[in-house]
């Protein structure tokens, strides 16, 4: 199984607010608003699979949770010789004569 990527959203001593990653030291951005980190979170997780965000209060603890929903999909090959999303309907029909 999977493990997923967290990106935590966290105030700063000088009132800002900054964005980590699960594995990342430095903060991959800071910003005057937490709506405006939340919001950069969300979109940095919504590109990666399986990950989370938490947002953490002034006191330390979690205050908000938000986890993506899509692990990544297998990947699916096109029969031989057509397009992807074309149906060949021609086999049906012969079973069906």
């Amino acid at each position: 199984m999977s493990r997923s990527t967290i990106f935590y959203v966290c105030p700063t001593p000088n009132g800002s607010w900054s964005v980590f990653g699960s594995s990342i030291a430095p903060a991959l951005s800071t910003f005057d608003a937490r709506s405006a980190a939340m919001e950069y979170a969300c979109g940095v997780a919504g590109k990666v699979p399986l990950s989370e965000v938490q947002v953490f209060g002034w006191n330390g603890s979690v205050e908000e949770y938000r986890a993506s929903a899509s692990p990544p999909q297998p990947a699916v090959r096109p029969a031989s010789g057509r397009p992807s999303g074309d149906v060949d309907f021609s086999v049906a029909k012969e079973a069906l004569k």
